[in-house]
């Protein structure tokens, strides 16, 4: 049965605060532990006056959260939604919170709402028996694409669409 976030640690909450040109001003202490916990390194565990765009590298996902700061901004309302943030050996299973502050300030708050254990250690630096240049992943739901199909990585892994080898992917 999957692990809940209560039974394998306290319920963690990351929380920060960027300014009105998106730099980080603010971080809980559970974002330094959660980025050593997770093998960050010195930037990620020391991000104050940081733009939030070094810290998000797919272009996608920072359209979204351009998307997402520009609605929370101009409509002045709290904004929630699940999401996915997996480790190698576990799929967190997240809800994030962003919340509209004084002088265009913004609060984000993710808290980890569930854990699920994985069956074998995931790795975006995984050999693929595959000649695959690069592994499309979601970073919402955290599926990837094999073909013209989105799947659970578990799934794609087990399925033998995606295997151990000697040549390495890229995730994107």
């Amino acid at each position: 049965r999957p692990v809940t976030a209560l039974e394998a640690c306290p319920r963690s909450v990351i929380t920060y605060r960027i300014d009105r040109k998106n730099r980080i001003i603010d971080i809980s202490d559970t974002w330094r532990l959660f980025a050593q916990e997770n093998g960050g390194n010195e930037k990620v565990l020391s991000p104050m006056g940081d733009s939030l765009w070094d810290h998000i590298h797919d272009r996608d996902t920072q359209d979204l959260y351009l998307l997402l700061l520009e609605a929370v901004r101009r409509s002045r309302a709290r904004l929630s939604f699940p999401y996915r943030c997996d480790s190698p050996t576990t799929k967190r299973f997240m809800a994030m919170t962003i919340t509209p502050g004084e002088e265009r300030t913004v609060d984000f708050r993710s808290e980890v709402m569930g854990l699920e254990l994985l069956p074998f250690e995931i790795s975006y630096t995984q050999w693929s028996a595959l000649r695959i240049k690069e592994v499309h992943i979601c970073s919402n739901c955290m599926k990837v694409k094999v073909g013209k199909t989105w799947s659970d990585v578990i799934e794609a892994f087990g399925s033998g669409e995606l295997t151990a080898n000697r040549i390495h992917f890229r995730a994107v």
